[in-house]
């Protein structure tokens, strides 16, 4: 063991504690986005902000808490910030929007890859889009069909996203069948899985809708950044941008893939 292995295990965890915030609280408090385009249409004016402030609650932030979703940011533990772009993102189209969907409804089995855990809320982002887009409707899907649910304004179906005969099911429902202005990957944290589910529903969205996937591993960010620079070369009608969110809490999988529908 060397001398600075042996100063660590003695450094009390509180001391380590300060020491990250420390170094968190003196890092920038926003994320250039602009910088950050894998395709990039010149002369478009991108809807996506140029900048984000990652470390600021927002007023979605406090709504995907109250529901019981990890997407936001909010005082304690936070593992995720992603609502600090969605706000950003979506006020401008929160009243317009009319069709939201978001591929995974959080399972809590823990016998399926990607579940949330036995203390997990199925269904709490969705809730929280119905309430924050107030005039959409909702649509979701998961390949746990003992969660599926409906209410007024949210419907539900089974999809297992790394079946391409399972997605074109999918999006055979007659419900599906209209384009939408917001698609959100939350499922199956795997590029395998999401490359699918993304070429096979890339062209659902409206013009100036987004395409969001969430949790993209870290590791897999160089992979993530080959292919989407490959598919902006066949899809002129498309921006795209890798976002890696800083957050003290998360550095292995806080990070989005967003795909902006030109209009």
């Amino acid at each position: 063991m060397t001398v600075t292995s042996q100063i660590k295990n003695i450094v009390p965890n509180s001391v380590k504690k300060l020491y990250h915030d420390l170094r968190y609280s003196l890092q920038p408090k926003y994320v250039l986005t602009e910088s950050l385009y894998v395709g990039t249409k010149k002369n478009y004016r991108s809807a996506i902000p140029a900048r984000i402030y990652f470390n600021k609650a927002t007023p979605l932030c406090h709504l995907m808490k109250r529901y019981g979703s990890d997407k936001g940011l909010y005082s304690g533990f936070s593992r995720h910030n992603y609502t600090t772009v969605y706000n950003a993102l979506f006020s401008p189209m929160k009243d317009r929007a009319k069709r939201v969907f978001e591929l995974g409804i959080g399972t809590t089995n823990t016998n399926i890859t990607s579940h949330m855990g036995a203390t997990g809320i199925p269904g709490a982002s969705l809730r929280a889009w119905a309430e924050y887009f107030f005039n959409a409707e909702i649509f979701s899907a998961d390949i746990d069909k003992d969660i599926l649910f409906q209410t007024n304004r949210i419907t539900t179906f089974y999809c297992d996203q790394t079946d391409i005969t399972s997605i074109k099911q999918l999006w055979s429902q007659p419900v599906l069948l209209m384009p939408f202005d917001i698609i959100i990957d939350d499922a199956l944290h795997e590029f395998e899985a999401n490359s699918l589910f993304l070429e096979a529903s890339l062209d659902k969205l409206k013009p100036g809708g987004f395409y969001i996937i969430e949790d993209v591993l870290t590791s897999a960010l160089p992979r993530w950044k080959h292919h989407v620079a490959e598919m902006m070369r066949s899809k002129p009608e498309f921006n795209a941008v890798i976002i890696q969110l800083p957050n003290r809490y998360n550095n292995w999988d806080n990070n989005l893939v967003i795909f902006e529908k030109l209009s």
